[in-house]
């Protein structure tokens, strides 16, 4: 007797590593979104790995009502199993990442099971014109620094080892305090202050004090806070 092997496909249809200038056909809007995850069912694939993009720029988004538009459209359109991204973009911080998930509770949602290199910077030996200014940068940096998930953020999930894939949006996330690196979600609070910068205790980035920049790559930003000295105290002002 004859026997089959089944696969199980999974597509993603835009991912978050390619930039718009690199092909025409990357899908960016959420209609386009929807139309690829639906033509890529139709085709055989049974789970679509889903990030969400600007609709003007292309930049990646992981805020939540970024990924509502097209969701609801696959949801209507198709049976897929909808598998959410938590890996988001290298340059997002892990409760950055997680917010989608945490929001709709896919049936299934990634997880990066440690910190990860994303050598894009090669690709500026082929790519040499931009339509957007986020993109030269963006495919630069990784250069310099890794897409972080320190071994802190990982946790064990109290549910069931059929559910692990679905844990991700209800476990395993790192305390935010005031001052976060952007990139590793780690408290700047705890780095080494050197002159202006201080220095991520995650993985050695140095961020300017008095902007919130990265050193050498302004396009990545921890958020600053104006600060108040009164007498031998520092206030922080928030909003």
């Amino acid at each position: 007797m004859s026997s089959s092997n089944k696969v199980i496909i999974t597509c993603a249809v835009t991912g978050a590593i390619h930039t718009p200038s690199m092909s025409p056909h990357l899908p960016v809007t959420p209609e386009e979104i929807a139309d690829a995850a639906v033509g890529a069912c139709e085709a055989g694939a049974a789970i679509i790995h889903l990030h969400a993009r600007d609709p003007q720029t292309g930049k990646p988004d992981q805020r939540p009502e970024a990924f509502e538009p097209f969701l609801k459209s696959i949801k209507q359109r198709c049976g897929a199993i909808v598998n959410l991204t938590t890996g988001g973009s290298p340059y997002m911080s892990v409760q950055e990442r997680m917010r989608p998930a945490a929001v709709f509770k896919p049936e299934i949602a990634s997880m990066n099971l440690g910190s990860m290199n994303f050598g894009t910077y090669p690709m500026l030996n082929r790519f040499k014109a931009f339509k957007h200014d986020w993109e030269r940068p963006y495919l630069k940096a990784p250069r310099t620094w890794c897409s972080a998930t320190p071994s802190a953020t990982l946790k064990p999930s109290s549910r069931s080892s059929a559910r692990t894939t679905r844990a991700t949006s209800s476990s395993a996330m790192t305390r935010r305090t005031s001052t976060t690196s952007r990139i590793s979600g780690a408290s700047l609070a705890n780095g080494k202050l050197e002159g202006v910068f201080v220095r991520c205790p995650a993985h050695g980035l140095q961020f300017d004090v008095r902007s919130g920049c990265m050193k050498g790559n302004e396009a990545f930003s921890a958020k600053p806070f104006a600060v108040q000295v009164c007498g031998d105290q520092v206030v922080l002002l928030v909003d």
